[in-house]
């Protein structure tokens, strides 16, 4: 049924299909008799999007045959819809919606309560076993699961109000959609992962510190309790919130302690301290993906992002020891680049002012990503204002067609699309003037480049869609023309060696169209895979661009013309005409009535010598027929069918593993005993040897008249 392995079904597939008495016996069996196909997709494409997923379809049909045994008894507004299997994750409601993530308690029995005093018992019971949750060494491997961050969410949920949390910076209170990374590790994480107590050193005096009297520095809004009657001028503290600091030098961050000075402090003792994985977590976690994050971003809304992508891990620092775990000289050692060279991808998570651009660390990872380990990059989210996220993938998810990419992405904000491609990653800023010393060194500058242009061409290429329905493609920011084109932008990444599109259904591709994309198309593309599928406007010029801008070192080419009425052989032999001289795989589907023999002879002639991989599909031309080998191709081309239909015929026979030299005798044979002809080449007689070497046929041309 899908002639093109698209994931989906167009009216002229299933046109096509229908022809098939197979086709008829499926809908026997499901209980349809098939009066007018064109009405049967209608009621299947509840979204009007000129396609139907295959189990989409499957289930809409068996849905109809429940009701009716035939078509014209049922309506068309019948909600088939409900039968589709292309809900987003994350666009349910969170529980029985097929999503990967379910609601679960944060903690479980006595420790439900989050108070500093039962998170102190919990930290004692932890610490008198010698554990905590799970030790785990290795920095890289205290990846947070999805129940994990699940759990998180309700922690936030219910402690956030019931805990007074408060606004690290100005103390006021702040409810739960307000929680950002900073006011989660401030009032929740530090003072979680500190086990048992720390030792403040260095008071200015030895007076008596009470047990309860609280404790606070004025540079970190770090809050604590002294834990016992003692004497200065050390003083054992539990941590209430924050995380107490040594001061850096010429401060004038000072200790309190019940409203009274005690000078500046010296040293801070933490004996135990873990990250929040090692807390909650099980056992040790390889990342799958490594989050690249603003923590800034309301905790609320990341984790909304994080259940978007479905599959992602978060690497998890010990907060009250992160500056050690951060401080390897050499940065490709630190703990972030071991995470991500471990994950299979990076997930950036973009807020919705695309602060995290403007980050330094959050830019370096995305530079350590596009120019050393080159996972896969999805990017991903939430709106202001918006329920679910948005998200765009480096390549389909698992069991999505690239049309259903493109649907999704045209989602995505285009405050957000601006914002990737003006990205400059040397610009980030950092609360440490030393980290970003540090980071800036440990950029190179073509390298840096290259991350920049890569960078921005993802986003590019996530925008074309939406840019093409606005028509915005050469001149993408209304609000200041002239300065961001797509074409030059995806052109610019060097890098770059595959590229893939889907453009189906979409009547905005016309010639303009195809010279925008023509003019994106990097010199340095290798693979290129292209699908204009139902998209009525494309016709024999709109191939003709296209063709003449293929790159010249392209090795692989998908070209996917499905229900594109208006190509004729003008437009196949554009394009046979132009196909690289490197190229070794074609795909080329065609199902336009205008293209005959005629057409596929043109194609046959013009093949590359060292094409290797042939799948064509001309299913519903005159054609009639698909050809998995360039073998089988140039048969049905020199066939008598063909051969006779036009004037002079000029066929190359070329030495090449599809086509054996025994073969390429026996139709010259036969060619040849049939009809006049005349050999041209070096000693063309003594080709026709047995003896001859396959090698010795390039070249070898006959002319029918």
């Amino acid at each position: 049924i899908d002639t093109n392995k698209s994931g989906e079904l167009s009216l002229d597939e299933l046109e096509l299909a229908c022809q098939d008495l197979r086709m008829d016996a499926l809908m026997t069996a499901m209980n349809l008799r098939v009066f007018d196909i064109t009405r049967l997709f209608e009621l299947l494409d509840a979204d009007d999007t000129g396609a139907v997923g295959i189990e989409e379809f499957i289930m809409g049909c068996e849905r109809l045959g429940g009701q009716a045994r035939s078509l014209d008894l049922i309506p068309v507004d019948t909600p088939v819809n409900a039968a589709a299997a292309t809900t987003l994750p994350g666009e349910g409601d969170g529980e029985g919606d097929g999503s990967p993530l379910t609601a679960h308690s944060p903690l479980q029995g006595d420790h439900r309560a989050h108070s500093a005093t039962r998170n102190l018992n919990l930290h004692k019971n932890l610490a008198h076993k010698q554990r905590a949750g799970c030790i785990i060494q290795q920095t890289e491997m205290r990846a947070m699961t999805l129940k994990e961050l699940e759990e998180l969410r309700g922690v936030i949920e219910k402690s956030c109000t019931s805990h007074s949390w408060v606004d690290r910076l100005n103390g006021e209170t702040i409810s739960a959609e307000e929680v950002d990374l900073y006011a989660l590790a401030y009032n929740h994480i530090c003072p979680a992962t500190t086990l048992g107590s720390i030792v403040l050193k260095g008071l200015q005096d030895e007076r008596k510190y009470l047990e309860g009297s609280i404790v606070e520095q004025s540079s970190s809004r770090a809050v604590g309790r002294v834990k016992a009657d003692c004497y200065g001028p050390d003083v054992e503290v539990e941590v209430l919130r924050g995380q107490f600091r040594v001061p850096r030098p010429g401060s004038s961050s000072l200790l309190v302690i019940e409203g009274q000075s005690c000078g500046v402090l010296k040293d801070v003792v933490v004996p135990n301290s873990i990250s929040y994985k090692e807390l909650i977590g099980k056992k040790p976690e390889k990342p799958l993906w490594y989050c690249t994050h603003w923590w800034g971003e309301a905790v609320l809304d990341f984790l909304a992002c994080i259940r978007e992508h479905a599959h992602c891990r978060v690497l998890s620092l010990r907060q009250n020891s992160a500056k050690g775990e951060l401080d390897a000289q050499d940065i490709r050692e630190s703990p972030f680049f071991k995470a991500m060279s471990l994950a299979e991808g990076i997930l950036l998570v973009v807020d919705s002012q695309a602060t995290v651009f403007r980050r330094i660390w959050c830019d370096f990872e995305l530079y350590v990503n596009l120019t050393s380990i080159g996972d896969l990059l999805d990017i991903v989210t939430l709106p202001d204002g918006a329920k679910h996220a948005r998200l765009f993938s480096g390549t389909p998810f698992p069991y999505e067609s690239l049309s259903d990419q493109r649907r999704r992405e045209t989602r995505f904000p285009k405050s957000i699309l601006l914002a990737g491609m003006r990205v400059v990653l040397q610009d980030g800023g950092c609360s440490r003037e030393e980290d970003k010393r540090v980071i800036l060194a440990s950029f190179s500058g073509d390298q840096l480049e290259n991350a920049n242009r890569r960078l921005r061409s993802l986003f590019a290429k996530a925008a074309w869609p939406l840019a093409l329905r606005l028509g915005l493609v050469a001149d993408f920011d209304s609000s200041s023309p002239g300065t961001v084109s797509l074409p030059e932008i995806l052109s610019a990444d060097k890098q770059r060696t595959q590229l893939s599109f889907s453009f189906a259904h979409m009547e905005e591709v016309t010639s303009d169209a195809a010279h925008n994309l023509a003019m994106g198309l990097a010199e340095t593309l290798e693979e290129l895979q292209l699908s204009f599928e139902g998209c009525q406007n494309v016709e024999d010029q709109t191939v003709k661009v296209l063709s003449r801008s293929l790159p010249k070192d392209l090795r692989v080419l998908s070209l996917d013309f499905l229900g594109c009425k208006a190509i004729t052989n003008a437009g196949v032999s554009h394009l046979a005409h132009a196909l690289p001289m490197q190229l070794e795989e074609l795909t080329f589907i065609d199902m336009c009535t205008g293209v005959t023999f005629a057409g596929l002879r043109e194609l046959a002639q013009h093949l590359p010598n060292g094409l290797r991989k042939f799948n064509g599909t001309f299913l519903g031309t005159t054609v009639d027929d698909t050809f998995n080998s360039v073998s089988e191709l140039r048969k049905a081309a020199l066939g008598e069918k063909s051969l006779l239909q036009g004037g002079v015929l000029w066929a190359s026979l070329v030495a090449h593993h599809d086509c054996p030299h025994g073969d390429a005798l026996s139709a010259l044979a036969q060619l040849s005993s049939r009809h006049p002809c005349s050999l041209s080449g070096p000693a063309a007689p003594q080709w026709l040897q047995p003896s001859a070497n396959a090698k010795e046929l390039v070249g070898f041309s006959i002319s029918f008249a």
